[in-house]
């Protein structure tokens, strides 16, 4: 049997062999394939920290206009992110946030389905950083002010199984305006809650703490530190409103110093047990140190999904230990004080209306601040309102205050009828209400530490109305009232038993118009005077610039003189006003200002006022920034008499900062001047005196100005101390000055006086004055004249003669050493100051070729040259100070060379002419640091020579005459006192706290005295104490005519010295002349033995034998065994008659050596 398949073709075969093979299943495994892996690039891009930072974190930053630095960042997209190092900025600003770590643990296709699931979410080591200026703002304010406005979208729904926050901080940093701060730190030891999952329940515990830390301006710290601790289950609505929760948790006071050190030891308990609608229990109790400290419960029902309920919260027994918990922070210490009340609100349609009344009791209120304690207080407030939102009004029901010293209410306050506050533009139907407060038996005397330092006892009364009418749109308050009975101190001195007043009346219209109808003041004394008055009224519409006001005050002087201590014033009558007028309409404003002093009596600064008025009226106005000063005029009046009036009047742009103003005056006489001249006491005659004043001033602030004019003082007369001719004396300035920002320019500008037959009278003045800034500029100032006559003017000013006051020195008391000067920044780099007069002549005294040469070189002052030639006598100095030093340091030379003294003595004591004649010369050089006491003494070193001669001068001080007197009374030879002087000279060095004397030699033809020693220097120059051995040498003729000639004494010298018998002690303020009394005894009795022999009375040859006995008892006293008849045995025999010396008063001799002028 054949097979049938055999020769027939396979067809599977053919057609497999001629099909082309289907694509799209590898097409479609490879983009599988591929998609799996774009998928797990992308997975790995996007987790990456490369593309996290490039993309996302950017825009991130936008949105939150913040700089956001991230160290490290690690991705898994689907399950969690983690963070390490954060740190947010806001742009421009500081550091707001920071952080260690962040972890989110997320389900992402959950959140995809519109659940928020988060597994974890925790913050590690979170810091935020809050910085409050003084104006309130901060930088959190700042950067959400910064951020653009979220949508108002709905909450996602939320699945959070653990928050955590771990060692967070909230960081509060306040600056106040004295320069201190507040700090209040928030700190988050350990937050977390649990397994709050799509119904919001779940376990928390709170580990909080509050640290609050006061930090004044002097760096004083105040520190107070809490702790709270919660635990229990949390529960919120959809809106993230708390729900049903239980929590119990404790406060305590962990720490506490300054004025919180009392809080140690506080502690409380905290409950909160919240259900669906209603507030089951919320209360804080407590504690300190075991006792009761208050407590303060909070129930009732509220929803608040719908913000409707009915909340009561009662607080009782509150005291010291649980009020200081929020006073502490304001610093302040409630001492004895005991709250107790309750507060009830109820709020419906949802939240908008507001229900409150409030009842409290406070006994015992005593608050301590940094100023002292108030004194203890029973407060009691009792008030009820009710506020409409929606409807934009206020109501208050009820309102009563009591607040009593004891017993005795001192402040009350109640409003008598309800009253309504609407801003919805709708009329209210209402009672016109009315609120009354009233002040009595208000002691100050209690409150001495809060109230004014002036005001240190007296009685605060007074009675304050506030009518509203007109459905609120119009309220008037009213309030009289003062102090009486009270002590008021200013600068040193008190006023007893003054009284004062206050008187207000003030209008609110249509919540807009302020009218003040009259506000009045008024402080008077015991006697019921006015010492101060001060009243005011106005009015202003709120929100425009229109207004208009009015004050006006006034001071009695004579009353006030005793609170003003000011040195060289006196004040027997006068009265002081002051009266301003301002309004404004829209940008029209102008104005009046007067200001006098009228019918002042009294003297100021050496110038005497008799009945002498001063006014000033201005009158201005101010549009399109254009200010104009009208009548603006300065008048003068002594008593009723007109004393003229100077003139300002000019226009200033106040935008450009320019302006233009003219100044004259008009009729200025000598009732305007009299004050001003009377110092000027060899004045003839004031009645035609005059005073004429122009001026221009330029002003451009931020370009240049400047100021020209002229002032002449012309008719007054004086006369002349010598021939008595009456002169008249005139005086001119001609000023130019202009100057900017940075230096001041005095061009040249001329001081013109009455032109003589010596001088023409006119001084130049010209330079520039750096003004800012110094130190990169230089300035200079030159002053210069070819000759100047004084003569007339001095004779104006110079007093007549005077007794010479008897002046006794004494020592200056010890005083604690002064600090050092310190070194000397004077922000200036270079000014230059030379001083040019050819010629200056005052009365007797004429200088030539004056010139000064001052540079003042980055805190060095050098004066070179400086010479004058003085009646042909030169003077020559130089000086030159290092301020840099802390010890100021100076280096100075001083030559005089034949300076004659007569025409200084002749110029200021005319009437004595001739009198004093001699010519001084010297030379001195100092170097030294520091110019307090002790600074110079430890310091200084130089020398000084100084000679007096051809003098011909008296004792007329009062020093030598006390110096000299015990040595005259000592020799008998009380003449010696009027014997003239023909000039001294001495030496000194001043070296290592030593002042040497040389030498010293005071020189008369009846004797000398010569003195050398060391001196050594006192903090206090005039304490330096003397100790200085004093020889004293007699004019020949005289010691021995007195029997005083020393044995020992040459017989060739005009003058013979005494035995040492006189010392020069004390100090250089109160010096002293001691006396050897031993050496005194025989100079006595050597001097006696002279006049015993000479006595006619005696026998021969008991005289001879008493003078022989007394001449050996004074030479064994003196030292000298010889006699001065036996030492000068030949002078005494030219004088012998008879074997008896001539009788002859040696004093007389002394009128060959007074002055040729008589006996002064």
């Amino acid at each position: 049997m054949t097979d049938p398949s055999i020769g027939k073709p396979n067809l599977d075969q053919e057609q497999l062999g001629t099909r082309e093979p289907r694509p799209w299943p590898k097409r479609l495994n490879l983009m599988i394939t591929g998609l799996i892996l774009l998928l797990v690039v992308a997975y790995f891009f996007i987790g990456s920290s490369f593309f996290l930072r490039s993309v996302v974190l950017p825009s991130i930053e936008k949105s939150m206009m913040a700089t956001i630095q991230v160290e490290d960042i690690s991705l898994s997209p689907f399950s969690q992110i983690e963070l390490k190092d954060l740190i947010i900025t806001p742009y421009n600003g500081e550091t707001l946030v920071s952080a260690k770590g962040a972890l989110v643990r997320y389900s992402l296709l959950t959140i995809l389905g519109g659940t928020i699931k988060l597994d974890q979410l925790q913050l590690m080591n979170p810091e935020v950083i809050i910085i409050e200026a003084e104006d309130g703002k901060s930088n959190l304010s700042s950067w959400l002010e910064s951020l653009p406005p979220s949508p108002n979208a709905p909450l996602p729904v939320m699945d959070l199984n653990l928050l955590s926050v771990e060692n967070g901080k909230v960081i509060l940093r306040q600056k106040t305006s004295g320069g201190g701060q507040n700090v209040t730190e928030l700190l988050l030891n350990k937050v977390s809650i649990e397994k709050l999952g799509q119904d919001l329940e779940g376990p928390l515990k709170l580990d909080i703490g509050l640290k609050t830390t006061k930090i004044t301006d002097a760096g004083e710290e105040t520190q107070l530190a809490l702790s709270m601790k919660l635990e229990g289950d949390l529960g919120l609505n959809a809106e993230l409103f708390p729900e049903k929760s239980t929590l119990n948790g404790q406060l305590k006071v962990e720490s506490a110093t300054g004025a919180y050190a009392d809080m140690v030891g506080v502690n409380g308990d905290l409950i909160l047990a919240l259900e669906p609608g209603s507030i089951d229990d919320v209360s804080l109790s407590m504690m300190r140190n075991g006792q009761a400290a208050g407590n303060i419960r909070v129930m009732g029902p509220f929803d608040f999904a719908t913000s409707e309920g009915r909340i009561v919260a009662a607080f009782d027994n509150l005291n010291r230990q649980f009020l200081n918990l929020a006073g502490a922070v304001a610093g302040i210490d409630f001492k004895e004080t005991v709250m107790d009340g309750s507060l009830t609100m109820t709020l419906t349609n949802g939240g908008n209306l507001l229900a409150l009344a409030v009842t409290t009791t406070c006994s015992n209120v005593s608050i301590g601040t940094g100023e002292g304690v108030t004194p203890p207080l029973n407060v009691e407030l009792d008030t009820t309102l009710n506020y409409d939102a929606d409807g934009e009004k206020l109501t208050v029901q009820q309102f009563g205050l009591t607040v009593a010293d004891g017993a005795t209410p001192a402040i009350t306050g109640a409003l008598l009828k309800p009253v309504t506050f609407a801003w919805n533009g709708q009329p209210e139907s209402f009672q016109e209400p009315e609120f009354n407060f009233n002040i009595t038996n208000f002691n100050l005397g209690d409150w001495r530490d809060f109230t004014f330092d002036t005001l240190n006892q007296g009685e605060l009364f007074g009675d304050f109305s506030l009518k509203v009418e007109q459905s609120g749109t119009r309220m008037q308050a009213d309030f009289t009232g003062g102090f009486k009975d009270a002590d008021m101190a200013f600068d040193g001195h008190t006023e007893s038993g003054t009284s004062g007043s206050l008187n207000l009346e003030m209008v609110f219209e249509d919540y807009t118009r302020v009218t003040l109808k009259r506000l009045a003041m008024e402080w008077s004394n015991t006697s019921g005077n006015s010492l101060v008055s001060f009243s005011a009224s106005g009015s202003h519409v709120l929100g425009s610039k229109g207004y208009n006001l009015h004050t006006e005050a006034k001071a009695d002087l004579a009353l006030m003189k005793s609170f003003v201590n000011m040195d060289g014033l006196s004040i027997e009558q006068g009265l002081g006003e002051l009266s301003f007028r301002l309004r404004d309409n829209d940008d029209d404003l102008s104005g009046v200002l007067q200001m006098a002093l009228r019918d002042y009596t009294g003297s100021f600064s050496g110038m005497s006022y008799e009945s002498y008025t001063v006014g000033l009226n201005s009158e201005f106005s101010i549009r399109d920034e254009l200010l104009k000063l009208g009548t603006t005029q300065i008048d003068f009046h002594e008593d009723f008499n007109d004393g003229g009036t100077i003139g300002i009047k000019g226009e200033m742009d106040l935008e450009r900062e320019t302006g233009a103003f003219m100044i004259n005056s008009v009729g200025i006489n000598r009732f305007a001047l009299s004050p001003f001249l009377n110092p000027f006491s060899n004045a003839e005659d004031f009645t035609e005196v005059t005073l004429n004043l122009e001026a221009e001033l330029q002003l451009d602030l931020n370009g240049e100005s400047t100021l020209k004019g002229n002032t002449s003082l012309s008719n007054l007369k004086v006369k002349d101390p010598e021939s008595e001719r009456i002169k008249e004396l005139q005086s001119e300035l001609d000023l130019d000055l202009a100057w900017n920002t940075q230096h001041l320019e005095i061009r040249p500008s001329f001081f013109k006086l009455t032109p003589t037959s010596l001088a023409d009278n006119v001084i130049k003045v010209s330079g520039q004055i750096p003004l800012l800034p110094f130190m990169a500029s230089k300035g200079n100032l030159r002053v210069n004249s070819p000759s100047m006559d004084l003569t007339s003017y001095f004779d104006l000013i110079a007093k007549p003669e005077e007794a010479q006051a008897q002046v006794q020195s004494t020592s200056t008391p010890d005083v604690p050493p002064a600090p050092q000067s310190g070194a000397l920044d004077v922000p200036m780099g270079e000014f230059d100051v030379k001083l040019d007069i050819a010629k200056l002549i005052v009365r007797n005294v004429s200088i030539k070729a004056f010139q000064a040469h001052a540079l003042w070189q980055t805190n060095t002052l050098t004066i070179r040259p400086l010479g004058m030639t003085l009646n042909e006598g030169l003077i020559k100095a130089e000086m030159a100070m290092d301020f840099a030093k802390p010890d100021w340091g100076y280096d100075m030379t001083l030559e005089v060379d034949q300076i004659p003294i007569e025409a200084f003595m002749d110029t200021l004591n005319p009437s004595e002419k001739g009198q004093v004649s001699g010519m001084i010369s010297g030379k001195a050089e100092w170097k030294g640091a520091g110019l307090t006491e002790s600074g110079w003494q430890r310091n200084l070193n130089g020398a000084m020579s100084l000679k007096y001669t051809d003098a011909d001068i008296n004792f007329v001080s009062p020093e030598m005459r006390l110096l000299m007197t015990p040595i005259t009374a000592v020799l008998r030879l009380p003449e010696l006192l009027k014997a003239p002087i023909n000039g001294f000279e001495t030496n000194l060095k001043i070296e290592n706290q030593i002042l040497g004397l040389d030498a010293f030699k005071l020189q008369s033809d009846a004797f000398q005295v010569h003195a050398s020693g060391e001196i050594p220097l006192d903090n206090v120059l005039t304490n330096s104490v003397l100790n200085l051995p004093v020889e004293f040498y007699l004019e020949r003729s005289i010691a021995r005519k007195s029997n005083l000639m020393p044995s020992s004494a040459p017989k060739d010298t005009p003058h013979v010295k005494l035995p040492d018998f006189v010392k020069l002690e004390g100090t250089i303020g109160a010096p002293k002349t001691k006396t050897d009394k031993l050496v005194l005894s025989g100079l006595l009795v050597k001097s006696g033995a002279g006049l015993v022999k000479s006595a006619a009375v005696l026998p021969l040859n008991v005289g001879e034998g008493a003078v022989k006995v007394l001449k050996d008892v004074g030479g064994f006293l003196t030292g000298d065994s010889k006699t001065s008849e036996e030492g000068n045995e030949g002078e005494d025999k030219k004088e012998e008659k008879s074997g008896i010396l001539e009788q002859v008063n040696p004093l007389k001799l002394l009128d060959n050596f007074r002055n040729r002028g008589g006996d002064q």
